[in-house]
């Protein structure tokens, strides 16, 4: 029997498990349901080394799976102050230097209003970005650095932050 046809009997022989694995530890069925597919992929994606004790290696790749899980999460949940004067003056300086109406650029207090409502669709980590950059005025590298990432995501997560505010802040434009 193949290793795909081994991985695929086992899988089929533990999904119900895992699912009442995953079902216990978490609050959505269907994360459960995902996650119970994630390790069937990974199960798949595993290099060729022989697994002893099939079972006890399915229940460890999802326990990690949960593990990575939670700490995905965690890190989603933390969010910058979108009061900070720095992040607000940055972004509303970025905007009244781009191609905003000039007429739209005089309301300030409207533009912070529009900024605060544009920052929360950014992800955590481009929050995050933006925030160190301008309030702690952290350069890449140590912004690459606090965050496990290199020089040049830092970068490109900074670029499409002020792109994403900037295209916001031009559509919720008054007419």
């Amino acid at each position: 029997m193949t290793r795909r046809a081994l991985i695929q009997r086992l899988f089929a022989d533990h999904a119900n498990t895992l699912q009442a694995f995953f079902r216990r530890r978490l609050r959505e069925q269907r994360d459960a349901t995902d996650l119970t597919q994630e390790v069937y992929l990974r199960l798949l994606r595993a290099n060729e080394t022989p697994i002893h004790n099939p079972e006890a290696y399915l229940f460890t790749v999802a326990n990690n799976l949960l593990k990575e899980t939670s700490i995905m999460r965690r890190r989603d949940q933390r969010r910058v102050d979108l009061n900070h004067p720095t992040a607000v003056d940055f972004l509303k300086t970025d905007a009244l230097a781009s191609d905003v109406d000039l007429a739209y650029s005089i309301d300030l207090a409207g533009q912070v209003r529009s900024l605060r409502s544009v920052l929360p669709d950014l992800a955590a980590r481009c929050q995050q970005v933006l925030v160190r950059t301008f309030e702690e005025e952290l350069s890449q590298q140590h912004n690459a650095e606090r965050l496990g990432i290199s020089k040049s995501m830092v970068h490109k997560i900074l670029t499409q932050g002020i792109s994403h505010c900037r295209k916001r802040l031009a559509q919720e434009k008054p007419l």
